[in-house]
C-alpha cells in the first residue's frame, strides 16, 4: 500500500516493479478516502495496513492524498502509526480531492461516495519508459464502496485480496468484471470457520520411577479443521480466557470487576466477592493438584493498586500469542478468537470474543459450577 499526493503520482510508481506488462492492460488500484471523515469500514483497512502492505504481490494499493516519507512507502516504525489518526495527521485534502474529480470527470458514472471506495483502473504501459506515456482505460473502471461491501456482511479485508488476485492475472476485462461480481454477490468466501474448545490434553512427564502421562487442560483452536492447543499455565492469566469463554457459553459476561476492585459493578449481579468462589471451583478444576493454589493466582490477579495491570497484561499475551499462531491462516484482527474488551449499559467492563455460544465447547464440569448473582 503506497500513498501518493494525487493521481499525478502513480506514472512514477511503475518502475518499481517489473511484473507490469508492456503494451497490455495493468491495473491500478486505488483507495479514495477521506481520512478527515473516518468510517467503520476506512478504520478496518487501516487498521490492517500492515497486513495488506506485505500481502501485495505486483499490484498496489495506492492512497491518494496520503504523503509519503523516503521512497513513497508508509513507515512501520510501531504500533501507533499504523492506526487510522496517524494516516490522517499525514493526509493532505487538496490532492485527494484531485484525484476524485480526475476521476469523475473521465468517467461520469462514477462518483464518489463519501467514504471509502475502491478504484480498479486499468492502463497500458509502454514499451518505452521514457516518454513517460501511460493509456487509462476510464470506459471499463470498475469501483466500490467498501462501506456498502462491509455493511452487506461481506470479509473486507478478503475482497480487497481477492481484488488484488484477480487483476494480478492476465484476464480480459470483462473476466475481471465477472469475476468480482460474483464475490459480492455470493458474499465472497465464506468466513473461516473457527471452534474454540476447552479439552483434556496428554503431557508426559518424567519421573525417577520412569514416563508417566498426565493429561492438562488446554484451550483447542479450531481453523476450517486444522486445530492446535494453547496449554493454560496456573500462574499466568490464561485462565481469564478459558473464564471468559465458559462465560460467552452460559450466555453471561467475565466482568474485570469480578477479579479486582475498579469502583465498578454497582448496578451488576456479579460482584468480586460473590464471584471468588466460582473462580476458585474454575482454578481448582483446570489445575487438580495440591501443589497448585488459587489464593497465589488471585493475589497476583488482584492487581488493585495498579488498576488491573496484571490480568490486562495476560489479556495482552494471550491474545499476541493467539494471533502467531493464526498468522498462516491469513485472518484479519477482526475474526480472531481474541478477547476484547466492552462494556454495557452501566459502562462496567467485560472480556469478550466475537464468537457465538454455538462454536464455543465446554466440558459439563465447567458449566456445571453454580453462578453467584445477587
Amino acid at each position: 500500500m503506497l500513498g501518493i499526493s494525487s493521481y499525478k503520482d502513480l506514472h512514477y510508481w511503475e518502475s518499481l516493479w517489473p511484473n507490469s506488462n508492456p503494451g497490455k492492460h495493468n491495473w491500478y488500484i486505488i483507495l479514495l478516502s477521506n481520512l478527515n471523515y473516518q468510517t467503520p469500514a476506512m478504520r478496518l483497512v487501516f487498521n490492517n495496513y500492515e497486513y495488506l502492505h506485505y500481502r501485495t504481490k505486483n499490484i498496489r494499493y495506492f492512497i491518494p492524498g496520503l504523503l509519503n516519507e523516503e521512497k513513497g512507502i508508509y513507515p512501520l516504525k510501531n504500533r501507533d502509526t499504523t492506526k487510522p489518526v496517524a494516516f490522517s495527521e499525514r493526509f493532505h485534502v487538496d490532492g485527494f480531492i484531485e484525484t476524485v474529480e480526475w476521476l469523475e470527470n473521465n468517467n461520469p458514472a462514477y462518483k464518489y461516495n463519501e467514504g471509502i471506495d475502491m478504484i480498479l483502473l486499468p492502463y497500458t504501459r509502454q514499451e518505452d519508459p521514457a516518454t513517460g506515456k501511460e493509456e487509462y482505460d476510464f470506459k471499463h473502471m470498475l469501483w466500490y464502496c467498501l462501506d456498502d461491501i462491509m455493511n452487506q456482511g461481506i470479509n473486507l479485508i478478503s475482497f480487497m485480496k481477492k481484488a488484488m488476485d484477480v487483476v494480478s492475472e492476465d484476464m480480459s476485462y470483462e473476466e475481471t468484471k465477472a469475476h468480482l461480481n460474483i464475490a459480492v454477490s455470493t458474499g465472497l468466501l465464506e468466513a473461516p470457520k473457527i471452534k474454540v474448545s476447552i479439552v483434556k490434553m496428554p503431557e508426559q512427564w518424567k519421573l525417577p520411577e520412569g514416563r508417566r502421562t498426565k493429561e492438562l487442560w488446554a484451550i483447542k483452536i479450531n481453523v476450517n479443521g486444522e486445530s492446535f492447543n494453547i496449554k493454560v499455565g496456573s500462574k499466568d492469566q490464561r485462565m481469564v480466557y478459558v473464564c471468559t469463554l465458559i462465560r460467552q457459553k452460559l450466555g453471561e459476561h467475565m466482568y474485570l470487576h469480578e477479579f479486582f476492585r475498579n469502583g465498578r459493578g454497582r448496578y451488576c449481579k456479579f460482584t468480586k466477592q460473590g464471584s471468588k468462589e466460582w473462580l476458585r471451583d474454575v482454578y481448582n478444576l483446570l489445575f487438580h493438584h495440591p501443589a497448585r493454589d488459587f489464593s497465589d493466582w488471585m493475589a497476583r490477579v488482584d492487581d488493585t493498586e495498579n488498576r488491573g495491570r496484571s490480568i490486562n497484561q495476560g489479556k495482552s499475551q494471550i491474545n499476541a500469542y493467539i494471533k502467531d499462531r493464526l498468522k498462516a491462516f491469513e485472518l484479519d484482527v477482526s475474526e480472531m478468537p481474541i478477547i476484547d474488551k466492552m462494556e454495557d449499559e452501566h459502562q462496567d467492563s467485560y472480556y469478550t470474543t466475537y464468537l457465538q455460544p454455538e462454536d464455543i465447547e465446554i466440558p459439563e464440569d465447567f458449566l456445571s459450577i453454580p453462578l453467584s448473582v445477587r
